[in-house]
């Protein structure tokens, strides 16, 4: 299988730039610069999809070895009524 070489003119983006342009979908980001915590804070998209396995199949025609990278979810996984529900488990822990 021949491998794709990565496009020299993908711009370098923050966290939040990503999150923008790519709403709701998984994104594989090389040259991935991280925060003390791990957190994502800027990097390059090499590749993005709305199905994680798209993402795996797009990422499989490059070689990014060289290049430390992280694949993100620029969405929210956790839907909302599991929020609700641990809120009220917060508020009210002896309720199970």
């Amino acid at each position: 299988m021949h491998q794709r070489m990565i496009p020299p003119d993908l711009p370098r983006l923050t966290w939040k730039m990503i999150q923008e342009r790519y709403p709701n979908a998984w994104v594989l980001v090389i040259d991935a610069e991280l925060d003390d915590s791990l957190h994502l804070v800027s990097g390059i998209v090499l590749a993005h999809a709305p199905d994680k396995q798209q993402l795996y199949q797009q990422a499989s025609d490059y070689n990014f070895t060289d290049t430390f990278s992280t694949i993100e979810f620029t969405g929210n996984l956790v839907p909302e009524t599991w929020k609700v529900v641990v809120s009220v488990l917060k508020e009210h822990p002896n309720t199970i």
